[in-house]
């Protein structure tokens, strides 16, 4: 026992390094702490993933849900707007082309596998991870809206995931499809659950001003937030959604509560609006630090199921998603972003808790191909996030960059911003003159210069 509080207490000291170490160099910790996991479970056996049950899929969802609750927390009026739109699109969009690419690579790779297994498969991979990206842009120093749009990519494309995966193995037990009544289930989770979450945070606000013996610590918040969670998905609505409408309500409370002022009703429900001070911010950020350690950790434990047959179907499926994404966002993205942004957008695509958790749904349900769908998601969860990992850090290499240039053209250059935070460098090619049709050699000389020199400038 001693051995394992040892060593808990390294793999958080550990953590902190590797942090730092991302947000200086953009070495990529999430992959890191997962390779942890690999060590500790199915290279050594020292601690195995059947020792552990299903701890992996509870934590990885305590980690999603206080990751959107804090980035609701920062979403702020005009820009909560253009990023929700933004978002919408591109789930929409990617979500079904990313499904049918990892159903028709499952049909090549496990040719055992039922058609529903398939379209099961596919489903569950169309979805980035939340609790991914957002780590991985912490180190980035990219807009806050960028970041606002793929925090809500994510989460609008994880109701997607669950929501037609659910009506898929239902269609499995009762042998029969309604499009309407899929289209209308997914429509009443996110409503639904925003409302509940609204509900919720005029509720958490009434408590606090009127009763004065209401907790209103940190914890005592993450203690109520869960609880909302808990009861979104017990009605069948989105946990996620109503966690990250729960931080929104909560980080705009100041003009929710002037609005309300405007509206007459009884006094003994006026409320105060919810302060968010450095305090209880610091104390959330432990938090989401600590469940995240834990979460990327007990994930690569979890990795012993995988085959080496699982482990190509995973690399061929992640690749696929990359070179598709890039058009994507290419073409769907509006140009208001600069092409960094839009390049680091491209390279998001990890999986990770929702296809964890939905394999698992459905090895329970007893499908005969089910334990072949949990490999194929597990690899997959695995080599999306290396290779995200990977494309973050060669993010500035001249060779990356040429690349993103070519792709990227038709976005606006400006002052360029370095991707590693707190760096900036000088951008003088004009890209959307090289992309007008301009001589080769002029262009080569514009790249050569976009890629070129670097230099620190402070903050911009």
């Amino acid at each position: 026992m001693e051995f394992a509080v040892l060593g808990l207490g390294i793999i958080i000291i550990v953590a902190y390094l590797l942090e730092d170490l991302y947000l200086r160099f953009r070495i990529p910790d999430v992959f890191i702490l997962i390779l942890i996991g690999v060590i500790l479970g199915p290279l050594t056996r020292w601690l195995p993933s059947e020792s552990l049950g299903h701890a992996h899929l509870v934590v990885a969802k305590i980690a999603l849900v206080l990751l959107l609750f804090r980035e609701g927390l920062e979403l702020q009026g005009r820009v909560l707007w253009e990023s929700f739109r933004q978002a919408t699109v591109l789930a929409l969009v990617g979500f079904p082309v990313y499904a049918a690419v990892g159903g028709l690579l499952a049909w090549l790779f496990f040719p055992s596998l039922t058609v529903m297994e398939i379209v099961l498969l596919g489903t569950m991979l169309g979805a980035t991870s939340a609790v991914v990206v957002i780590p991985m842009l912490k180190g980035l120093n990219v807009s806050d809206r960028l970041t606002y749009t793929a925090v809500l990519e994510s989460t609008v494309a994880d109701v997607l995931a669950i929501v037609v995966t659910l009506a898929l193995l239902e269609t499995y037990h009762i042998k029969g499809f309604l499009v309407g009544k899929l289209i209308g289930t997914i429509l009443y989770s996110f409503v639904m659950a925003g409302l509940l979450a609204v509900v919720a945070g005029w509720l958490w606000m009434l408590f606090s001003t009127k009763l004065t013996f209401f907790p209103t610590t940190t914890l005592s918040l993450a203690a109520y937030l869960f609880v909302v969670f808990g009861v979104a998905e017990f009605l069948g609505y989105s946990g996620a959604v109503a966690a990250l409408v729960l931080g929104i309500v909560l980080g705009n409370s100041d003009a929710l509560t002037r609005q309300l002022r405007k509206i007459p009703y009884p006094s003994a429900l006026r409320v105060s609006p919810f302060e968010m001070n450095d305090l209880r911010r610091k104390i959330l950020e432990e938090m989401v630090f600590l469940i995240k350690v834990f979460f990327f950790v007990l994930l690569g434990i979890s990795m012993d199921v995988l085959t080496v047959e699982a482990l190509w179907y995973g690399l061929a499926v992640s690749g696929s998603l990359l070179v598709i994404r890039w058009f994507i966002v290419r073409f769907v993205l509006p140009r208001s972003f600069s092409w960094q942004e839009g390049a680091v957008l491209a390279c998001l695509i990890p999986r990770g808790v929702v296809p964890a958790v939905l394999s698992l749904w459905v090895l329970e349900e007893g499908l005969a191909g089910g334990s072949l769908i949990q490999k194929g998601a597990y690899s997959t969860i695995l080599i999306s996030i290396a290779l995200t990992a990977l494309l973050i850090l060669l993010m500035e290499r001249p060779g990356l960059r040429r690349a993103f240039v070519h792709l990227y053209l038709r976005f606006p250059g400006g002052k360029g911003r370095s991707l590693v935070a707190g760096r900036e460098q000088d951008q003088v090619v004009a890209l959307e003159g090289a992309s007008g049709g301009g001589t080769s050699a002029g262009s080569e000389s514009g790249e050569a210069t976009d890629i070129g020199r670097e230099h620190s400038t402070g903050s911009s």
